[in-house]
């Protein structure tokens, strides 16, 4: 690995950096970052992900449990992101 530094602590001495200088953070979202990862899900022919998909993708990846990820999904749907298919899943809009 030699002296380079792995990417996730460039980005945190970065936001060090940015603090201490008085300069505007970046706006790190998690709900950003798992709508990210919900976007990588596999559809299917009607652009439906379905809900064992983004059980699997979100769930261990957050280490969230079903109440909460439904929780997400209900948030992100407010925002305008996604909408639910009846008993399917959802659709990224």
């Amino acid at each position: 690995m030699g002296n380079s530094l792995p990417k996730w602590c460039k980005v945190l001495l970065e936001l060090k950096e940015n603090t201490t200088s008085n300069k505007r953070l970046p706006y790190l979202d998690l709900n950003e970052l798992a709508f990210e990862r919900l976007k990588q899900c596999r559809t299917n022919n009607a652009g439906t992900i379905e809900f064992d998909t983004i059980r699997s993708k979100l769930c261990p990846n957050f280490s969230i449990n079903k109440k909460r990820y439904m929780h997400l999904l209900n948030y992100l749907e407010m925002l305008g992101k996604i909408e639910f298919v009846k008993q399917k899943g959802v659709r990224i809009l």
